[in-house]
């Protein structure tokens, strides 16, 4: 197995991002980016494809959680905590939370829509706003089993209240 530093520099993830831009990398090149480093007989770039194919993809993967993360051998607290905060950025940027505005409730439900579709358990959430009704931000308060969840008003009103909402 070579090491990304024995690899044509046109094959090396962050030179090929400086020079082709970050679309032309796959996914297992974006992830190694992240990684910064592989292991001993296995470079970033292949325990990044592992991970691809231990969770079938970038959508399993962002629904890792730390624990799951951990159990792979090669990925430590660092580099896990590294790759959950990346995808949170991504699915965050995609549903572009702090540019909406939400005047109807079809428009909170086009907002969340995305965000909870893959969950597995019950959770229950607030949408805060601003005077205008701009998203401030989008808060789990509490998460449950499979078919219920339990939540108390001051879950509810903490990140309403940290958050300087004028609505919820």
């Amino acid at each position: 197995m070579l090491r990304i530093k024995e690899l044509p520099e046109s094959d090396r993830p962050r030179e090929k991002l400086k020079k082709l831009g970050a679309r032309a990398l796959t996914d297992s090149e974006l992830i190694a980016i992240l990684l910064r480093t592989g292991t001993s007989g296995k470079s970033a770039v292949a325990l990044a494809q592992e991970l691809l194919a231990e969770f079938e993809g970038l959508k399993g993967l962002s629904k890792a959680s730390l624990r799951e993360l951990l159990s792979i051998k090669g990925l430590g607290e660092a580099k896990a905590v590294t790759l959950i905060a990346a995808l949170e950025l991504g699915r965050r940027a995609g549903t572009g939370e702090r540019r909406n505005r939400i005047t109807a409730p079809e428009e909170a439900y086009s907002l969340i829509a995305p965000l909870v579709g893959s969950l597995e358990v019950e959770e229950v959430g607030i949408i805060t706003l601003d005077t205008k009704g701009a998203v401030i931000g989008i808060h789990t308060v509490a998460r449950g089993g499979l078919n219920g969840a339990l939540v108390s008003l001051k879950e509810i009103l903490r990140p309403a209240v940290r958050d300087l909402a004028e609505a919820l």
